[in-house]
């Protein structure tokens, strides 16, 4: 019913991580993530001559012409976290930690673009049993 697809894709990522016990109770930490990739399905070509006739509600040559920009990715994201954790006892402990995401989608489909920033922030306690 079709001829044979193929994937293609080329995906590239790097980070740098960094811990630093400030004095034996207080802890500091940082981690950067980049990412960066592209994909696509080529070769898609559905043919409907095979079949002694066609399913209802299926547009093959529609599928054909669509589903590789469907598929399409192009998108970089780069991820940044910040964090604290601070030793109040032996049992006790306090964490904080900050994060950044910047995602950009270089290929947005029809229905949306998924392409944005977000910023968060992470409170926490810890007790050791």
């Amino acid at each position: 019913m079709y001829d044979s697809a193929y994937w293609k894709s080329t995906n590239h990522s790097g980070f740098f991580n960094v811990q630093v016990y400030v004095t034996p109770r207080v802890e500091l930490f940082a981690a950067t993530t980049y990412n960066r990739g592209e994909g696509a399905i080529g070769g898609l070509m559905f043919d409907p001559t095979i079949l002694p006739g066609q399913p209802a509600g299926l547009d093959f040559i529609m599928q054909s012409n669509t589903m590789s920009d469907f598929s399409a990715l192009d998108l970089k994201q780069l991820s940044q976290t910040v964090g604290l954790n601070f030793k109040v006892s032996d049992r006790f402990m306090v964490h904080g930690l900050f994060g950044y995401n910047d995602f950009a989608d270089g290929h947005p489909y029809m229905l949306y673009d998924t392409t944005g920033r977000n910023t968060s922030f992470m409170a926490g306690v810890s007790w050791v049993f």
